[in-house]
């Protein structure tokens, strides 16, 4: 794609530019209970206290698990954090008096969510499962000018005119016949004449070699008019044609219509993801190793499935668990008269997936505006912005993936098949008995296929223990099973009755 196409997609959404970089904010609430004593101000602050520590328990649950307060090194660190949680991020409280004679404060308090995370990775009590799933971003970074209408570097102007003459078929029948007549009363003076009659796809030219030639040729043209006058079925009519070509060419200074060399989105990209605590993967490494011939990311490429899935796929043969896709454009500016610093602008878009089942974590662009003392500082203040928008939206979306999953389970899909296409309702009944006696299955299996080339259900599972193996035990004693092999493929689980399953 190129960049004039996506200046001018960014000059669509120039309106946003102007806004703000915004950090993620968790609004968590928590209520405090105590009973009413005399001294009113002390039972509102032991109110308030037991508020934000109820607030902070749930913050760390949200990030770190359900049930991660639960862990008295947690409970125990809580309460030093509680020191930092001041006044200031309070942002609605109400208060009340229940039945039991108790004061109840319920406070909504606003954190930074990478503060937050800062606060638990000091207080030693930050997860850790984000460092066990790599994470794979691939970027390119667009770095060029806005097109200058005012100033051309050259211009290129045509003009081409072209004029003929012809007579219609009809007029050179007429011609033709009035000029043979003429002809044959003029014999005796043909030693004279010294003129040439050509006709050629109806065009007529008569050069003139002396002034003889040129009185018989008048006179000739003279008794073929009367001649053609006199019969007004041969008149003759003559067509004049005149083509105009006009053609402005105007070239202005060239844009950069490639990714560019240095990339400082990314670099700022990875400071991000250390403070998220993100395990991100050598980029470089797996570009020299699986796109070598790849296509730069542009926004259209972005919206195409098929691009894409080439992407992930080979994410996932790099061992990465999460695959993101962006691109950066920056667009240098003109100089602020008012500063006399230059002024940028850039877009972000990004989409980041889970690898082992292709499900989207998040889809999402931003727009940021920066200036600087020179067109490169320019470029890496709006750069240090928009990594900071890519790199909290990554980080949320894949802690508030795993946290998802880790609360509810991961969802698989399980399939059974004959080699020899040969399965039976017993083969068939004995697996969905040992499905459903699995410890950590959630909710009712859904059954999708069932014949006798294969059998597939659709499960949440919970639990510690892996599941292939899990369900490997639980059919080891049925008859006909004794031989059954497996092949796993992220959320994706084949059994094959009779035997290890082949490769695809």
């Amino acid at each position: 794609m190129k960049l004039s196409h996506i200046a001018g997609a960014c000059a669509l959404v120039g309106l946003c530019w102007t806004l703000p970089a915004a950090a993620e904010t968790l609004s968590i609430s928590g209520t405090g209970r105590v009973p009413i004593g005399e001294n009113v101000a002390h039972t509102r602050q032991a109110a308030l206290q037991a508020a934000k520590r109820a607030a902070l328990v749930a913050a760390v649950n949200k990030l770190n698990g359900p049930k991660a307060a639960q862990d008295p090194k947690v409970q125990e660190a809580i309460d030093t954090m509680l020191e930092q949680v001041g006044d200031d991020l309070i942002a609605e409280q109400n208060a009340s008096t229940d039945a039991n004679r108790q004061f109840v404060l319920r406070v909504t308090l606003a954190f930074d969510a990478l503060k937050l995370r800062q606060m638990l990775q000091d207080a030693g009590i930050a997860s850790t499962t984000a460092r066990q799933f790599p994470i794979l971003v691939v970027m390119d970074e667009f770095f060029t000018t806005a097109t200058d209408k005012t100033k051309p570097l050259r211009e290129l102007v045509e003009f081409r005119s072209d004029r003929a003459s012809s007579f219609s078929q009809a007029d050179r029948a007429s011609f033709d016949s009035a000029n043979a007549s003429s002809s044959s009363s003029a014999m005796a003076g043909r030693e004279h004449r010294a003129a040439a009659v050509a006709a050629d796809n109806g065009q007529v030219a008569v050069a003139a070699r002396s002034q003889q030639s040129a009185q018989y040729a008048a006179q000739s043209q003279r008794s073929a008019s009367e001649r053609v006058s006199a019969s007004r079925d041969n008149s003759v009519a003559a067509s004049s044609q005149e083509s105009v070509a006009f053609r402005k060419l105007v070239e202005y200074q060239p844009q950069n219509v490639g990714p560019d060399a240095v990339n400082y989105t990314y670099s700022a990209l990875l400071r991000e993801g250390n403070q998220f605590d993100l395990n991100l993967l050598d980029n470089d490494l797996f570009r020299s190793r699986y796109l070598k011939n790849a296509k730069p990311l542009t926004l259209a490429a972005l919206q195409q499935g098929t691009e894409l899935g080439r992407y992930v796929q080979a994410a996932r043969e790099f061992k990465a668990d999460y695959f993101m896709a962006g691109n950066a454009i920056i667009i240098q500016g003109p100089v602020d008269p008012s500063t006399g610093q230059v002024t940028c602008d850039g877009l972000v878009s990004l989409k980041a997936y889970s690898t082992e089942d292709g499900h989207v974590l998040a889809a999402d662009a931003r727009t940021e505006s920066a200036a600087g003392n020179s067109a490169d500082q320019c470029r890496v203040n709006v750069s240090n912005k928009l990594a900071r928008f890519v790199g909290s939206t990554l980080g949320s979306s894949i802690h508030g993936f795993w946290r998802q999953r880790q609360t509810y389970g991961r969802e698989y899909t399980i399939r059974l098949v004959s080699l020899k296409g040969q399965l039976s309702e017993d083969n068939r009944d004995d697996f969905a008995d040992a499905l459903e006696t699995l410890q950590g299955v959630q909710n009712k299996i859904q059954v999708r296929r069932s014949d006798r080339q294969g059998y597939e259900v659709m499960l949440t599972y919970k639990g510690d223990a892996d599941l292939a193996r899990e369900i490997r035990r639980a059919v080891r004693d049925k008859r006909g099973f004794s031989n059954m092999g497996r092949k796993m493929d992220g959320t994706t689980m084949l059994f094959c009755l009779e035997s290890d399953c082949p490769n695809p």
